[in-house]
């Protein structure tokens, strides 16, 4: 799930799914931010992110 957050006068999106390494990125317009949020999201159901592995 993402979590989009404004900072000032720019938009912080973090990405964390349970057992996928958390991605973030700042962003000037929230849109931008959105669609990124929604393609990492995407890539993370789809296995091209990789897992963590419990040791």
């Amino acid at each position: 799930m993402a979590s989009i957050l404004k900072r000032n006068d720019k938009w912080f999106v973090w990405v964390r799914k349970h057992g996928q390494p958390s991605q973030s990125k700042t962003f000037t317009v929230k849109q931008d931010a959105q669609k990124w949020a929604i393609m990492i999201e995407r890539q993370i159901d789809q296995g091209l992110v990789g897992t963590l592995i419990n040791l």
